[in-house]
C-alpha cells in the first residue's frame, strides 16, 4: 500500500489511469478531496471493516454505506445496445433496460430501439451498419402488445420462456448500399434442444408481417421457438426465413413480388402450410431444407430447393426452378398427391429414374434419355443412331436390339474412348451409366444367345 500526499488518512490499494479504485481509510475521515476516486471506487475503514462505494462523480465523491445501499443506488453498467425487459416486476422505478431497472413491456424497448435506430440512420450508413445492433432479454411470461420493429440493422429478442401473442410488424429499408449495409437480420431465439412446442422455449402466436420499399436482402431466424402465428411478407426483394428446432403451425405467405427463401437445420415441424390464403400459390422456395417434416405445400420455386431427410404429410405442387432432393425425401413426396409442373427434379445420391413409358425407336434418330427403356428394331435394314450425354451422374439406360435385319449403330460418348456402341443380333442389350464424362457399360449381354454381345468401338 502506498499514501497520497493530499491524503495522509488514505492507504491506496489499487489505481487505474490516476485514480483510486480500491482504498483502505485508516480513520473515521471519509475524503471529499476531487479527482481523486474513481466512480464505484471501494474504500474500507480499517477502524470498524465498514465498506464504502463512491456513488458520486470523480470530482465530488460521495460515500455509500454498501452494507445499508438500496437497489436504487446500485445499477448494473449498460453494455452497448442490450436491453431488458420483465413483465412480471409490479414495483416502482424509472426504467432504463438496464438488469437491474428492466422494461416492462417489449413495446417500450422496441420504443427505444427504433429511435436509436433512426438516430443511427441519421448519422450517415457507416454509423448505421455499426451501431443499430441490439439485444432484447425478456424475462418468462405473457406480452400481448402488438408490436412494431423498425429499421434495425440487427436485433436479437432472447425469449427465455416468454410468450408473444400481439402480432408484429418488421419494416425495413435498405440503408446505403455496399454488401454489408444491405443485409439485416432480426432473430427470435427461444432455446437449445428440439420439440420448441414443448417446455420452457419462446413462443410467438401473433401473427408476423414484414414489408420494406426496397430490394434489400433480408434474414428472419428463429431458434427453439414456437410459431403459432402467421408469417407473411410483402413487397419487393428476398426474405431469408431461418428455423433450427423450431415448430411452425402458423401459415407462411408471399404477397406482389417478394420472394421467401426457407432454410431448415437441426429438427423442424410445419404443421402450417406453405401456401397463401385458401391454399393458393406462394413465391417460396424450400432454398435448404434439412430433417424437417412438412404439410400442405403449394409454392413457385423460382428459386430453387435442395432437400435432404424430408417428408411430406400432404399434398405437395411445386411449379418452377430446381429440386435437388435426396431418395428417401422424394419417395415422401411421391408418397402424396403431387404436383411439379415446371419444375425439374434432380436427385441428390442417385440418378432420378424417368417415369415415362419405354421407347421404341425403328428409324434413324436420337435414343431418348429421359427414358430408362429403349427398344430398337432394324427390320427396315441396317441404322444408325445418336445417344446424348446423361442428365445426371449416375443415370442408367437400357437399350435392347428388339428385331435385328441389319447392323443398329449407336453413336455417343462411351467407356473410354469409345464412341460407337453396335448390335448385330435380336436379343443383345447394353445397359449403361453415365460417369459425368462417358456412358460406362455395366452390361453387354444377349437375352438370346450369350455369345453375341453388343460391341464398344473407337471409329
Amino acid at each position: 500500500m502506498r499514501t497520497d500526499d493530499t491524503m495522509s488518512n488514505v492507504l491506496i490499494e489499487e489505481d487505474f489511469n490516476g485514480l483510486i479504485t480500491k482504498a483502505v481509510l485508516t480513520d473515521s475521515t471519509l475524503p471529499s478531496t476531487a479527482d481523486k476516486f474513481s466512480v464505484g471506487c471501494i474504500l474500507t475503514n480499517k477502524s470498524d471493516g465498514k465498506v464504502y462505494r463512491n456513488v458520486g462523480t470523480v470530482a465530488v465523491p460521495s460515500w455509500n454505506d454498501v452494507d445499508s445501499s438500496g437497489i436504487s443506488e446500485i445499477s448494473l453498467p449498460q453494455y452497448g445496445r442490450e436491453y431488458y425487459v420483465n413483465g412480471a416486476r409490479t414495483d416502482t422505478y424509472t426504467a432504463d433496460g438496464s438488469y437491474l431497472k428492466p422494461f416492462k413491456t417489449i413495446l417500450a424497448a422496441l420504443a427505444v430501439i427504433n429511435a436509436d435506430s433512426t438516430v443511427q440512420q441519421a448519422a450517415g450508413p457507416a454509423d448505421y451498419a455499426l451501431n443499430a445492433r441490439y439485444i432484447l432479454n425478456v424475462a418468462p411470461g405473457l406480452y400481448s402488445d402488438n408490436l412494431a420493429v423498425g429499421n434495425v440493422k440487427y436485433l436479437r429478442i432472447n425469449l427465455n420462456g416468454a410468450a408473444i401473442s400481439g402480432n408484429i410488424t418488421y419494416t425495413t429499408t435498405m440503408v446505403g448500399g455496399t454488401a454489408d449495409q444491405y443485409y439485416s437480420k432480426l432473430e427470435f431465439f427461444g432455446g437449445y434442444g428440439t420439440r420448441a412446442e414443448k417446455g420452457n422455449s419462446g413462443r410467438i402466436t401473433g401473427a408476423i408481417t414484414a414489408t420494406r420499399n426496397n430490394d434489400s436482402l433480408s434474414y428472419i431466424s428463429f431458434t427453439g421457438v414456437d410459431v403459432a402465428g402467421d408469417v407473411g411478407f410483402a413487397t419487393n426483394g428476398t426474405w431469408v426465413l431461418s428455423y433450427h428446432n423450431s415448430r411452425v403451425s402458423g401459415r407462411t405467405t408471399t404477397a406482389d413480388a417478394a420472394i421467401a427463401l426457407i432454410e431448415t437445420t437441426g429438427w423442424n415441424e410445419f404443421t402450417g402450410h406453405l401456401a397463401n390464403a385458401a391454399d393458393a400459390v406462394a413465391a417460396i422456395s424450400l432454398y435448404n431444407a434439412d430433417n424437417t417434416e412438412f404439410d400442405l405445400i403449394n409454392i413457385n420455386n423460382g428459386a430453387g430447393s435442395r432437400i435432404t431427410n424430408c417428408s411430406f404429410k400432404s399434398n405437395v405442387t411445386v411449379t418452377a426452378g430446381t429440386i435437388s432432393i435426396d431418395n428417401n425425401s422424394y419417395k415422401s413426396l411421391l408418397a402424396q398427391t403431387e404436383t411439379l409442373t415446371g419444375a425439374t427434379v434432380s436427385l441428390i445420391d442417385s440418378y432420378l429414374p424417368a417415369a415415362a413409358a419405354q421407347e421404341e425407336v425403328v428409324l434413324t434418330g436420337a435414343i431418348s434419355i429421359a427414358k430408362y427403356l429403349t427398344t430398337i428394331d432394324t427390320s427396315a435394314g441396317a441404322t444408325a443412331y445418336t445417344l446424348a450425354a446423361g442428365a445426371s451422374i449416375g443415370q442408367r439406360k437400357k437399350i435392347l436390339l428388339r428385331v435385328d435385319n441389319g447392323d443398329a449403330t449407336i453413336t455417343g460418348a462411351f467407356t473410354g474412348t469409345g464412341n460407337t456402341l453396335t448390335f448385330a443380333n435380336a436379343g443383345e442389350f447394353a445397359l449403361l451409366e453415365w460417369n459425368g464424362t462417358d456412358w460406362i457399360a455395366l452390361e453387354l449381354g444377349s437375352y438370346l444367345n450369350m455369345a453375341h454381345v453388343p460391341t464398344i468401338t473407337t471409329v
